[in-house]
C-alpha cells in the first residue's frame, strides 16, 4: 500500500457508506427485523468496530486538546444532550395529555417514565444515544495514548494495554457491585470500558489512513484478495463469538471477527463507492442513531409486523433526520454551538 502522497477530501463517499451500512443494520435489528442466525451473527460482530475503525481515519493528535475537546462535546455531547430534551419533552406531553384528561391515570412519574432523573438518563433516553457518549470517552482515551505514544510502536503498545485494561474492569464489575457509587456507575452504565476496548479499532484506522489506505485501489489484485480473505475470516469465526454490550460483554476473541469484518466491509463499500440510501444514512449517521429509537418506541404501538414496523421507521428518520439537519444544525453536530 504506497504512502499518502495528499490529503483526501474531508467527505469521501464511501467511509459514509460504511457507516450507513452499519447503520441500517443498527435500524434493522432495533426493529426485530428478524434475519438468519448467520447473517445476525456476522453483522452483530464487526457493526460497532466499524463505527470506531471510521472515527479514527480523520484524526489528528496534534490538534490542540482544547480545540479538540470543544470540537467533540459539539459533535456528540451536544447531540446527546439536544435529543435527551427532545425525549424528556415527549414524556411531559404525555403529562399535559394525562391532565387534560384526569382518567387516564396519567401523573408527574408518567413524565420520568416511573424512572429516576438519573434512571430516565440511563433508560430509555440512553437507548441507543449511549453510542455519543461511548465514542466520546474512546476519542478523550485515544488522544491521551497519541499523545503520550508519539511512536507507533509504543502508541500500539499503550492501545493494547489500555483495551486489555477496558475489558478487564468491565467483566469484573456489575451494576451490583458499583451502587452506591454515582460516578463509576455512570462510567459503566455509559460504555467508558467498551471505549476502552474499542481503542485497537481507532488506531488501525489512524494508522491505515497514515499509510494510504482512503487512496488505496481495491479494484486491483491486491484490493479484491484483501477483502476476499478478510471476508473468509470473517465468516468463520463471527459464530463462535457473541457480543452483547447491554450485558457488557465484549470477549477478547471478538477483535478478530470485529477486525476481518471491518475490513471486509471497509473494502467492499470502498467499491461500490455509491449507494444514496446509506451515504445519507452514514454521513448523518449520529443523527439517525439518536432519531430512530424514538420513532420506533412510538411507531411499534401502532405497526405489529416488524417488516412494516422498519420500513415505516426507516422512512419516518430519513424525513427527520433531513428536517432536523436543516433547522437545528448546532444541535445535530452539523455547526458548532461552543465556539473554539
Amino acid at each position: 500500500m504506497n504512502k499518502l502522497k495528499s490529503t483526501p477530501p474531508s467527505r469521501i463517499e464511501f467511509v459514509d457508506l460504511v457507516k450507513g451500512f452499519c447503520m441500517f443494520f443498527v435500524i434493522s435489528f432495533h426493529c426485530h427485523v428478524t434475519y438468519c442466525p448467520w447473517l445476525y451473527d456476522l453483522i452483530r460482530c464487526m457493526y460497532l468496530p466499524a463505527f470506531f475503525f471510521c472515527a479514527a481515519l480523520f484524526f489528528n493528535p496534534e490538534v490542540p486538546f482544547r480545540r479538540f475537546i470543544v470540537r467533540k462535546i459539539n459533535l456528540l455531547l451536544v447531540p446527546w444532550a439536544f435529543f435527551l430534551l427532545v425525549c424528556l419533552a415527549g414524556y411531559c406531553v404525555v403529562y399535559v395529555i394525562g391532565r387534560i384528561v384526569p382518567d387516564s391515570g396519567i401523573d408527574w412519574q408518567s413524565v420520568l417514565g416511573g424512572y429516576s432523573p438519573y434512571g430516565f438518563i440511563k433508560f430509555p433516553a440512553n437507548l441507543p444515544s449511549w453510542y455519543l457518549w461511548c465514542i466520546f470517552f474512546s476519542f478523550m482515551a485515544y488522544y491521551a495514548v497519541s499523545r503520550l505514544g508519539r511512536h507507533i510502536l509504543l502508541r500500539g503498545l499503550l492501545v493494547i494495554a489500555t483495551a486489555i485494561a477496558g475489558w478487564y474492569f468491565e467483566q469484573d464489575y456489575s451494576e451490583v457491585s458499583l451502587r452506591g457509587n454515582i460516578a463509576m456507575m455512570f462510567l459503566y452504565d455509559f460504555h467508558f470500558f467498551t471505549a476502552l476496548e474499542m481503542l485497537p479499532f481507532m488506531f488501525a484506522g489512524e494508522v491505515l489512513r497514515q499509510r494510504g489506505l482512503l487512496v488505496f485501489r481495491f479494484r486491483s489484485l491486491k484490493g479484491v484478495v484483501a477483502i476476499i480473505c478478510s471476508s473468509v475470516v470473517w465468516t468463520i469465526f463471527s459464530p463462535y463469538v457473541f457480543v452483547s454490550l447491554y450485558g457488557h460483554i465484549w470477549p477478547l476473541e471478538a477483535y478478530l471477527p470485529g477486525f476481518a469484518g471491518t475490513a471486509a466491509v471497509f473494502g467492499i463499500m470502498a467499491v461500490i463507492n455509491r449507494f444514496p440510501l446509506l451515504n445519507f444514512l452514514g454521513r448523518y449517521s449520529l443523527t439517525v442513531l439518536c432519531t430512530h429509537y424514538m420513532l420506533f418506541l412510538l411507531l411499534e404501538n401502532f405497526i405489529g409486523n416488524y417488516w412494516l414496523l422498519f420500513a415505516s421507521v426507516l422512512a419516518a428518520t430519513l424525513v427527520a433526520v433531513k428536517l432536523l439537519v436543516r433547522y437545528c444544525p448546532s444541535f445535530t453536530g452539523q455547526r458548532n454551538l461552543i465556539p473554539y
